[in-house]
């Protein structure tokens, strides 16, 4: 894998990441005993310095999900009858070739470490980023793209109802329980709630597509809709990088427990005075430790490649 130096200079390779100029915050991950207290990080979470707290088990490289792993979703949540059809048929293969929906769209493809294979998708600004956070997600098991159409009655222009196919973006196995996904620009889902009596917003700013609950009802499926303005491009951006540093294998003791005594000391520092005072020549090993959150940082705010 690459390694991201110490040292390098902008516009090299992009296998090099470029030293942090801007003070960003790092934070030892609290243990039973922590030296830095959860009432501290809670506090301090208010300023937007931390991370948000479910990144998933990227530590743990897996294959492509398997049938005996759904299977045991299936019993774990008590899924049967049609949704646990559904849930098989999303497990064996698309619902229909990317690309294909009948309008312009810029076909992906994503490598997800969560699942094993290559998630293809229909956007590079909403489903591929979408993706990116599900693949970094800890309540997440397993995510579908493309999963079987549904039949969807929507209302016309003049009042009335039409049948179609509806093949929502994403089928996503939380540990919650699953649920089915639409992924759209904020504008168009603006325009579609101005538009068509199927869509709403509620008074917290959550927009449903009535049309496609009920679609999914006789499922027992819920369907959320995901606007990108809930999609952070830099957070996309900084998790694909980590996922990248998980190559470089489990980091050392000795470095976990440098790095533990160096923030004890100071709580709020910027990632290169941490790799100055370890004599590191390269961000690797510290980015692996973020991915397996032994340390803390917003991946919000700060940019990880500038």
């Amino acid at each position: 894998m690459p390694r991201y130096k110490a040292g390098a200079s902008r516009g090299q390779a992009l296998v090099a990441l470029s030293p942090i100029l801007f003070p960003l915050t790092l934070y030892l991950k609290p243990r039973s005993r922590g030296r830095v207290s959860l009432a501290r990080l809670a506090a301090l979470s208010n300023f937007g310095v931390l991370a948000q707290p479910c990144f998933g088990r990227p530590g743990v490289r897996s294959m492509s999900y398997s049938s005996v792993a759904l299977n045991q979703y299936l019993v774990r949540h008590t899924i049967s009858g049609a949704a646990a059809d559904y849930l098989r048929q999303a497990h064996a293969g698309l619902a229909r070739d990317i690309g294909t929906g009948g309008y312009a769209c810029v076909v992906t493809e994503y490598q997800s470490r969560k699942m094993g294979v290559t998630v293809n998708t229909e956007s590079r600004t909403h489903e591929s980023v979408y993706a990116i956070h599900l693949d970094f997600d800890g309540r997440v098991e397993a995510f579908f793209e493309q999963p079987p159409a549904v039949d969807c009655r929507r209302a016309t222009k003049r009042g009335h109802s039409r049948l179609i196919n509806y093949v929502p973006d994403m089928l996503i196995l939380s540990d919650a329980g699953p649920y089915v996904a639409q992924v759209k620009p904020e504008r168009e889902l603006l325009s579609k709630v101005a538009q068509s009596k199927d869509w709403i917003q509620e008074a917290d700013g959550t927009i449903r597509d009535l049309a496609a609950e009920r679609a999914f009802k006789h499922l027992a499926l819920p369907h959320v809709v995901v606007s990108t303005a809930s999609l952070n491009k830099l957070r996309a951006a900084n998790i694909s990088l980590l996922l990248q540093s998980l190559e470089y294998g489990a980091a050392d003791d000795a470095l976990k427990e440098a790095s533990a005594a160096f923030l004890t000391d100071h709580p709020i520092t910027r990632l290169q005075d941490l790799v100055e005072h370890l004599g590191l020549v390269d961000y690797t090993p510290l980015l692996n430790l973020i991915a397996r959150h032994q340390l803390f940082t917003d991946l919000s705010s700060f940019s990880l490649t500038e």
